[in-house]
């Protein structure tokens, strides 16, 4: 760019520097357009194995690189949605699995869901929780006591180190 001023004002060349001037702006916007689209596609990776914080932390790493592209000023707002979509989807499978007495399906719900909630927005779910934690407790020893009766020692012993870990 330098050299394409100086050849426009010492050598009085400014349509040849201007034609210059526009293919090297042309070149350099492919290019970071390409770069772009390689960016957010690692993004929607990221984002599609629900890698959270790691795509809230390359969101801001893309709109730091790129500022000036339009394409990546949502970045962030993206990841959130995406993620606010996901709590959404737990949210009603857990409703729906608890409703259906699935307790199995509700438990690792519960689990997954946990890593999105606030203190305040989990009271509403507190005794839907307490009552299948209760439920899978209960399964959970109930098959405990059946292996146990039925002498088989390796699936009891399997059993009461899941109800050890698990309550």
């Amino acid at each position: 760019m330098v050299m394409l001023k100086d050849l426009a004002e010492r050598h009085g060349l400014r349509h040849e520097a201007e034609g210059f001037r526009a293919r090297i702006e042309e070149a350099r916007t492919g290019t970071q357009r390409a770069e772009v689209d390689e960016a957010l596609a690692g993004l929607d990776t990221l984002i599609a194995e629900r890698r959270w914080e790691l795509a809230l932390a390359d969101a801001a790493r893309i709109m730091r690189l790129y500022p000036d592209s339009p394409r990546v000023e949502r970045a962030r707002e993206r990841v959130e949605q995406a993620r606010g979509a996901h709590k959404d989807d737990l949210e009603r499978r857990f409703l729906l699995a608890t409703r259906e007495e699935r307790v199995g399906e509700a438990m690792g719900l519960l689990r997954d869901l946990d890593q999105f909630l606030t203190e305040v927005e989990a009271e509403p779910y507190r005794e839907l929780a307490r009552g299948i934690i209760g439920k899978a407790r209960d399964n959970l020893g109930a098959q405990f006591k059946l292996a146990v009766g039925d002498r088989r020692w390796g699936e009891a012993a399997g059993l009461g180190a899941r109800i050890i870990e698990e309550f």
